[in-house]
């Protein structure tokens, strides 16, 4: 069987705009669809044609029209496709060319100024602001960014396949300093949480991945208790002069040394203890870390000597840091501890 395509819609996957012109010349439907059930507006939209893309709208195409349910996105708009440009999201091997360009930026510009819903969403939870974030570099994402943000897209909705993540972990996540500005200007829900990491939120995960520059602008977006929270996230961090600067700017911030998990009461010097992070261990002492605070009992940790292994594990008592310190391991931890006055 032979292909079936629409000519239009060759045309505009090509990028061939007198094709293009000639089949709509000649009575070819502008919403026409192809055997997966993209429209010739989602292909240009998809290689940033700019031109076959104004002349589809230019002729009447349905520029929130949406994928059916062969496409690889069931659901996707045109302006979904536009903003999700380093992704294979059109199947029919070809991928997509690079990154976000300024004729990206272009088509997207278009694509809102002709109606294009902000807030269209993706059968996998993303929304154009959200592709453009996850998909592409800084570039010309702040131009993008500020465009959906003009026509009132939100930051706040999941991504039901990245552990439900907002555009603001997004930020976090491919280093768009600006954009994470842009949204929390425009209110975006700093509360929200992740699936991963134990339900963080967005302060917490870039504590947890030494963000020095994110959290100096997140901070003035959260409240003590958040921050308290951070801190547990940037303690678990194994090594780097980042984290340290990372644990130093949330205690600036008025976290507390000795906040305690509400889970299981674990403290930022038992993270540090269990990790072996000698160097930030003494700091958090320094800082007040109380080495005498108990937590609840965690099988998961292991007091230092073999010899007391079997009669800890018939406790029921609480721990203090000493106890994360793993067997065999992270013997200059112990000695830390020890002079700080740590019961053996």
């Amino acid at each position: 069987m032979g292909d079936t395509t629409p000519s239009i819609v060759k045309a505009a996957r090509d990028g061939d705009l007198d094709k293009l012109r000639a089949a709509l010349n000649n009575g070819a439907d502008g919403n026409a669809r192809d055997a997966l059930g993209c429209t010739a507006a989602m292909w240009a939209s998809g290689f940033s044609h700019i031109g076959c893309l104004n002349a589809l709208l230019r002729a009447g195409a349905d520029v929130n029209a949406v994928g059916g349910p062969h496409y690889a996105y069931d659901g996707t708009s045109a302006l979904v496709v536009c903003c999700a440009h380093d992704t294979n999201t059109l199947k029919n091997g070809r991928k997509k060319k690079g990154a976000a360009s300024s004729e990206t930026v272009e088509c997207l510009r278009l694509l809102l100024s002709r109606g294009a819903d902000a807030n269209a969403v993706a059968g996998d939870g993303a929304t154009a602001l959200y592709n453009l974030l996850q998909h592409n570099p800084s570039v010309w994402v702040d131009r993008g960014v500020e465009a959906l943000l003009d026509k009132s897209a939100s930051g706040n909705k999941h991504s039901i396949t990245f552990d439900n993540h907002t555009c603001l972990f997004t930020c976090v996540d491919n280093g768009h300093l600006n954009c994470c500005a842009m949204l929390l200007e425009r209110n975006c829900d700093v509360s929200a949480r992740v699936n991963d990491y134990g339900g963080d939120d967005v302060l917490a995960y870039a504590a947890s991945r030494k963000k020095i520059q994110f959290l100096e602008i997140l901070l003035k977006h959260y409240t003590v208790d958040s921050v308290n929270d951070a801190l547990l996230s940037a303690a678990q961090n194994r090594t780097g002069v980042e984290k340290m600067r990372s644990v130093e700017l949330l205690l600036k911030h008025g976290a507390n040394v000795n906040h305690a998990s509400k889970d299981d009461g674990v403290t930022s010097l038992m993270h540090c203890a269990e990790v072996g992070n000698a160097e930030l261990l003494q700091f958090l002492l320094r800082k007040g870390a109380d080495v005498h605070k108990r937590c609840k009992k965690v099988e998961s940790y292991y007091p230092i000597n073999t010899d007391e292994l079997d009669d800890a594990e018939d406790e029921d008592g609480p721990e203090t840091a000493i106890a994360f310190v793993r067997e065999g391991e992270h013997s200059k931890c112990v000695e830390i501890l020890l002079k700080h006055g740590a019961e053996p």
